[in-house]
């Protein structure tokens, strides 16, 4: 071992390149005096220029103290290329040398003492703004992460996952799962039906699933279950009515259209291809452990729909992998999001709508579907819930990121 190692590895001064003689301080490369001074100084074993030392220089490294190692005119650099005026003109008009014999005149001159604190105060500000739009986004990122937390907790234990129910069919006889050598699989009517009109509850360590129409009908009667005829406690209540609201204040129905071939009869073939579509392809994000609605996508106009496209092809063009890694998301990557903004906004209206839900789902469901494991597929679904929270409010209020 390198008896040196305990020393600080700064250089002592910028005439000085000798090594500094103190001792490591605070678990670092370097001793009290050179904990931020040796951006600017250089390490003892580095031949770096000046200027390249200067352009280091930043909110988080800079110190008041060193400054005064520098000559005049490379803290008019430091300035310069920091951009620090502040909207102060004069200071930028000296600095930039836009007239001609600016430092003559008495009014516009500046000492290296003024540069200085012009320099500080544009760095503190900085500093401090920087904190505070990370702490702002982690109280945003917190919010949400406790709304989404209520949010489930209102739609119950069992909202992802049915087989955790104790009872396999509501009263009304939907099968809710059934068991297959020794599995429990979700039931085809469930993944045919609206993730939102599942209710679930926990009674003594054990959860119950009805549908929202179900618990609607014990609710104006018994109030009980009617696998235990157990009343309801305040706390089932409570979330039954939340709940309730939730689904007037958004304009949900309680009966899925899916589940009544009937209310479906005004759309078209094409059309009725398309809602299938969607729920298949969100209830696969569900699935991958996320909360979505169909409706944040089914609700979004014409104009709505080209942007949560956008959004998706940007955050996709800028995902910054080797195209190895694209391929693990997504096999044939070079034919996802691949549609050109000007062909999308010449190509889509208001009278061909469907057709633009058709393209951007089948792009979803690539991006959720294609990856070679969950995680892959997770990776995809970040996409799209990124997307879909840029255009969507209703999504804005449960996606934390």
């Amino acid at each position: 071992m390198d008896h040196n190692d305990k020393y600080c590895i700064s250089k002592v001064s910028l005439k000085n390149t000798n090594r500094c003689k103190l001792l490591k301080k605070n678990k670092t490369n370097y001793c009290n005096k050179h904990q931020k001074s040796y951006v600017l100084f250089g390490n003892y074993n580095q031949d770096k220029k000046l200027l390249d030392k200067l352009d280091d220089i930043n909110e988080e490294n800079y110190d008041k103290n060193y400054m005064k190692y520098l000559k005049k005119n490379e803290i008019e650099y430091l300035i310069k290329i920091n951009n620090a005026y502040m909207k102060n003109l004069k200071l930028k008009s000296y600095i930039l040398k836009e007239t001609l014999f600016m430092s003559l005149y008495s009014s516009n001159y500046y000492s290296k003492n003024d540069l200085i604190n012009f320099l500080t105060k544009y760095f503190n500000i900085k500093k401090n703004k920087n904190y505070y739009i990370k702490e702002e986004n982690k109280i945003i990122k917190c919010q949400a992460i406790i709304r989404g937390y209520l949010f489930r907790k209102m739609l119950g234990p069992c909202i992802l996952d049915v087989t955790k129910s104790i009872n396999s069919t509501d009263i009304d006889g939907t099968e809710l799962w059934e068991e297959k050598d020794n599995k429990k699989i979700k039931s085809e009517e469930v993944k045919r039906e609206y993730q939102r009109t599942l209710f679930s509850f926990i009674e003594n360590q054990k959860y119950y699933t009805f549908s929202l129409r179900t618990m609607r009908k014990l609710m104006e009667t018994t109030r009980k279950n009617p696998y235990t005829s157990i009343h309801f406690n305040q706390n089932i209540i409570k979330n039954y009515v939340k709940r309730m609201d939730y689904m007037k204040e958004m304009g949900y129905k309680i009966i899925p259209d899916c589940m009544k071939e009937e209310e479906l009869n005004y759309l078209g073939t094409r059309e009725q291809q398309i809602y299938k579509q969607v729920f298949e392809t969100f209830h696969n994000i569900n699935l991958l452990g996320y909360y979505t609605d169909e409706d944040w996508f089914l609700n979004l106009s014409t104009s709505q729909l080209k942007r949560f496209y956008f959004a998706m092809k940007e955050i996709w063009m800028n995902y910054d992998v080797h195209f190895e890694e694209r391929l693990k998301i997504a096999p044939n990557y070079i034919y996802v999001l691949h549609h050109r903004n000007h062909i999308i906004n010449r190509r889509y209206s208001n009278q061909n709508k469907t057709e633009l839900q058709k393209l951007i789902i089948d792009q979803i469901h690539r991006l959720v579907t294609e990856g070679i494991n969950d995680d892959y597929k997770r990776i995809g679904c970040w996409i799209v819930l990124g997307g879909l929270k840029y255009v969507s409010t209703e999504a804005q209020r449960y996606i934390a990121y």
